[in-house]
């Protein structure tokens, strides 16, 4: 049977419909009810055409993977530690420019579950102290609390206190200060405090938060709490002595995760690893260069479930725990990976900021841009 006349021709005019119509919108960005209006067709069948445009493969999609993007390397650090997210950020020779890419990046996570009812408990980092620059206004009005004590030298290290009157200014929230020093003289002084009930209830307030903000330090005699002088070099030499590698909000943890010095942890005024674990959203900062050993520490300790560090350090974690079978004994990574229930949720996939999706829109109007 011979081809019936007309019918290459047909179809040649209905690809060349779909091209118009999807150029119009895909490429001009015109409304389905602006391209039926100039084309004299109806709603339903710009939408028909569009389908077919897609399945045809007149309109392709393709997602272009940034090299500032590190995605195989956050696949590896949510499967070895069961971890909720983990973020990799360019490592960078200025250490003042990995530390505003981390903030940047905790922002745009901190965003996607912020609400008025969030209670956000704030430990210090050097990276958590530039969070607030980067918040858009009004996003929510959340409650920001201390989980850790002052600092003597804040010119050295931004204070809790005052990280969390940032954030509460850059979102239009509120902020509940803990009104003592990080570190006391002894466990008495620090009993004493307890029971002064402006301390006690900002640290009840940091228990219960649904979301908590810190940074994972090092052991060294530059520690961030050594600069700011809440402990001398001395005793950082002491808890370094019994096997300190990292430091998280005022607590000392060995290689394994586990607790080190007692005494010091009992001088400590601030949320402990205990009551950090049972809070459902931990968000980790940590980009100064050499923190694998201290990440390690931090993760293995099930403290954190969201790890938010330089590629660098991400490269010297995951070698550290391949390289090393975890010693008998040591505890078990927490799975942090599941909020508890009602609390924060997975939320859609990390997008690094400025970076735009490149796939087609949904063919609803109100979808129009991702």
């Amino acid at each position: 049977m011979g081809s019936v006349p007309g019918r290459a021709a047909l179809r040649e005019e209905s690809l060349k419909l779909l091209t118009r119509v999807a150029s119009l919108y895909y490429l001009e960005h015109k409304t389905q009810g602006e391209i039926a209006a100039e084309l004299h067709l109806s709603r339903q069948k710009v939408q028909r055409l569009l389908h077919e445009a897609r399945t045809v493969g007149i309109v392709q999609t393709s997602i272009r993977t940034l090299p500032l993007l590190h995605l195989d390397l956050e696949r590896q650090l949510k499967s070895a530690f069961s971890l909720h997210d983990a973020i990799v950020t360019a490592s960078h020779p200025d250490e003042a420019l990995q530390a505003q890419a981390a903030a940047q990046a905790a922002a745009d996570y901190l965003e996607r579950y912020l609400t008025d009812s969030s209670v956000v408990a704030i430990s210090v980092g050097r990276s958590v102290a530039q969070i607030a620059s980067y918040l858009s206004p009004g996003v929510a009005h959340p409650l920001f609390v201390s989980a850790l004590g002052g600092v003597p030298h804040p010119g050295k290290a931004m204070s809790p206190n005052d990280i969390c009157r940032a954030l509460a200014a850059a979102t239009g929230g509120r902020a509940e200060y803990l009104y003592a020093p990080a570190y006391v003289e002894s466990q008495q002084v620090r009993d004493l405090l307890l029971s002064q009930q402006a301390v006690r209830q900002a640290l009840d307030c940091a228990r219960r938060a649904n979301i908590a903000i810190i940074g994972i330090g090092g052991a060294g005699d530059d520690t961030l709490l050594v600069r700011a002088g809440c402990l001398s070099v001395q005793e950082v030499q002491r808890v370094r002595a019994q096997g300190a590698v990292s430091c998280v909000s005022g607590s000392f943890l060995d290689e394994n995760g586990r607790e080190v010095s007692p005494e010091l942890q009992a001088r400590l005024v601030g949320l402990t690893p205990d009551d950090l674990r049972r809070i459902p959203l931990v968000i980790a900062l940590s980009t100064e260069p050499g923190r694998g050993p201290a990440i390690l520490s931090a993760l293995r300790a099930g403290i954190i479930n969201v790890l938010i560090t330089t590629s660098d350090n991400a490269y010297d974690v995951l070698r550290a725990a391949a390289g090393a079978s975890h010693p008998s004994g040591a505890p078990a990574v927490t799975n942090r990976s599941t909020p508890a229930q009602g609390q924060p949720t997975a939320g859609p996939p990390y997008r690094a900021p400025g970076e735009q999706a490149r796939t087609p829109r949904a063919e609803s109007d109100s979808a129009r841009r991702l």
